[in-house]
């Protein structure tokens, strides 16, 4: 069940950073169309803090258990992170 409990966590983070990319891109589209007015430090902050951080930390959890033998202490640990990172 820990397991498992892990691997759902970590798709949600991943589901999150995909979630993220698309409105970046949404934003960015909108930007560059006029529609919006939105500065590039603020396009790749979404960008880096929204999908880059949350696919980090899910592929993260998923992978350094595994590669270290491991299990989490915590399986749960990846579904409570995702409401602060998110």
């Amino acid at each position: 069940m820990s397991a498992a409990t892990a691997s759902k966590g970590s798709r949600w983070f991943v589901s999150t950073g995909v979630a993220f990319l698309v409105a970046w891109q949404g934003i960015a589209l909108a930007a560059t169309s006029g529609a919006l007015s939105v500065s590039r430090t603020t396009l790749a902050v979404l960008g880096v803090h929204g999908f880059v951080l949350h696919v980090l930390l899910g592929k993260a959890y998923a992978l350094v258990p595994t590669y270290f033998d491991r299990t989490l202490a915590a399986p749960r640990a990846p579904l409570a992170a995702l409401p602060f990172t998110a």
